[in-house]
């Protein structure tokens, strides 16, 4: 019977001392602390589905589990992850001017000194300007531009007209006249 009871007490104390080494009593350096095992990541701006051209701010929050933050890192798509600047409230510019446009996932993840991780993600649109045209083109320019298409087209053509008539062109034939009379 005192083995069942001893035994009862070392859980019962094995348990305490994992809630005291799991659970700190205050936030670390490390950022805010909501008691849980894991960091928690929220993408606070832009908002999902947010169009976005050229480059954009994008940040969040980052609240650590039970052992202070170390980082935030963000990527886009497949990409290589990047470090955002702070912890508990993060930013970071995303360059994305050569994206293709279109629906592309942005992903942002917290992590602790035990590299556990959380990560959070938002869809975004991106629809970046196409190259600079200005509102008129110059008459010079565009009558210039007929002309060598011209030129280029005469030349492409009178090549291969040229080319035509010389498989088809015939030998001269020479064709004798001869006197009635039968004299040569």
């Amino acid at each position: 019977m005192e083995n069942k009871a001893g035994a009862g007490i070392f859980s019962v104390l094995g348990i305490a001392i994992m809630v005291v080494l799991q659970v700190p009593c205050a936030a670390g350096p490390g950022g805010r602390s909501d008691g849980a095992g894991a960091p928690r990541c929220a993408i606070t701006s832009p908002a999902g589905g947010t169009i976005v051209r050229g480059d954009f701010e994008l940040s969040g929050t980052a609240v650590n589990g039970s052992l202070p933050l170390e980082s935030v890192e963000v990527r886009v798509d497949g990409g290589p992850w990047r470090y955002a600047e702070g912890l508990d409230d993060w930013t970071i510019r995303i360059d994305i001017s050569l994206m293709r446009d279109g629906n592309h996932t942005v992903y942002a993840r917290a992590r602790d000194a035990n590299n556990q991780s959380a990560e959070a993600s938002i869809n975004i649109s991106v629809r970046n300007p196409g190259p600079a045209v200005e509102s008129g083109t110059d008459p010079v320019c565009l009558i210039f531009a007929v002309v060598i298409a011209g030129v280029v087209a005469s030349v492409v053509l009178g090549a291969s007209a040229r080319r035509m008539m010389g498989a088809n062109r015939q030998s001269p034939t020479r064709v004798r006249t001869y006197p009635r009379d039968g004299a040569r």
